[in-house]
């Protein structure tokens, strides 16, 4: 890392955060709370998302009361498989970008799962291809599967999207930290050994 860090520097980038892994959550609930567009955007849909679920409950509950349990039941164990799904997609946008050495990772006291590339120096192009794309993916899938299956199917479907939309908080929140930071050439890497990400900044 000390070359990685010394080329950087000699770029004229500056160390800007340095934050260990397993107590990122302050910093995300910090940019989460931004006013930008990549909040905006997430709290809009993420409001779309559950005004279609519930609409779809209250236009089926009176027929089906059952549904409601049944549906989010479904629901939550359907975010089960997608949590995994999701890091992978990170993994492959990652390799996409050129990264080697990816890892998966849990802090268990936040219940936070994460893919990280260590010593892969990410971007503002890099990080947003990284961070939106299991979101778009996933999403796209889920409105699909609301559209073609039966209205049992389309209840669970949008349900898991939502509730996947609501744990892409973090993904939201570091887009969030590259707008804060717009008037700045912004760059980022994980040291996976020592558990830490590192953003640097120039201009």
């Amino acid at each position: 890392m000390e070359n990685l860090i010394a080329g950087l520097e000699s770029k004229g980038f500056a160390i800007s955060q340095k934050i260990r892994i397993n107590e990122m959550l302050p910093f995300l609930q910090t940019y989460l709370k931004a006013k930008n567009a990549a909040v905006w955007s997430y709290r809009g849909i993420l409001f779309c998302l559950l005004l279609l679920a519930g609409g779809f409950f209250g236009y089926n509950l009176a027929d089906h009361p059952a549904w409601l349990v049944s549906g989010i039941g479904l629901a939550v164990a359907v975010m089960l498989p997608l949590i995994p799904i999701h890091e992978l997609i990170h993994a492959a946008a990652y390799r996409a970008m050129g990264a080697k050495d990816i890892r998966f990772g849990v802090v268990w006291k936040n219940l936070m799962f994460y893919a990280g590339a260590h010593g892969f120096v990410a971007d503002k192009r890099a990080f947003w291809w990284v961070a939106l794309s299991p979101m778009v993916l996933l999403t796209v899938i889920g409105l699909i599967l609301t559209v073609l299956l039966p209205m049992q199917g389309k209840i669970v479907a949008i349900m898991a999207t939502a509730i996947h939309w609501l744990m892409c908080g973090g993904d939201i929140a570091l887009l969030s930290y590259f707008l804060e930071n717009r008037d700045k050439e912004v760059v980022t890497f994980d040291d996976l050994d020592s558990g830490e990400s590192y953003f640097y900044t120039k201009g």
